[in-house]
């Protein structure tokens, strides 16, 4: 610190560097990599080991930047109409099978979007790569900003 309670880089005390920003920042995606790809491996475990197989009729399929197929169908006598972002190539006006949970029925994907073994392997390598390459990046920008050695004076 210097005389006039900055620090002597000439930031202001408790203003953060651009650097510690940058840090938080890494942090931030890694984490929120971590916790969506843990969302979305936790779903695909449910419907995977609670999946229950029926038909549906497409409504609507909506292929621009965030796609979705919006179905029909019919879970413990209830009809719903629901949204969903698992889904292939289907087509509006199709009959198709989806897989929903039986304790959240609205909860839904398309069989073909499941793989036959698993179909969380997917947002595991997704997301798990997302985390692991944003704090590759953190440990990359903390190295660089270690200070360097000084020498031993004999």
């Amino acid at each position: 610190m210097n005389r006039r309670g900055g620090n002597s880089r000439g930031g202001r005390r408790g203003t953060p560097s651009p650097w510690s920003q940058g840090v938080r920042g890494l942090l931030v995606v890694a984490l929120v990599a971590a916790c969506w790809g843990s969302y979305e491996f936790y779903i695909a475990r449910q419907l995977d080991a609670h999946g229950v197989t029926t038909s549906a009729s497409v409504v609507d399929v909506d292929n621009g930047r965030y796609p979705y197929l919006r179905a029909q169908y019919t879970a413990e006598g209830r009809a719903l109409e629901e949204r969903t972002r698992r889904f292939s190539d289907e087509q509006a006006g199709e009959v198709i099978d989806i897989v929903y949970d039986e304790t959240y029925p609205t909860r839904f994907q398309t069989t073909d979007f499941v793989a036959v073994e698993g179909s969380y392997t997917g947002p595991v390598i997704l997301y798990g790569t997302a985390a692991v390459s944003a704090l590759g990046a953190l440990a990359v920008v903390l190295y660089r900003r270690r200070p360097p050695r000084r020498r031993r004076r004999r």
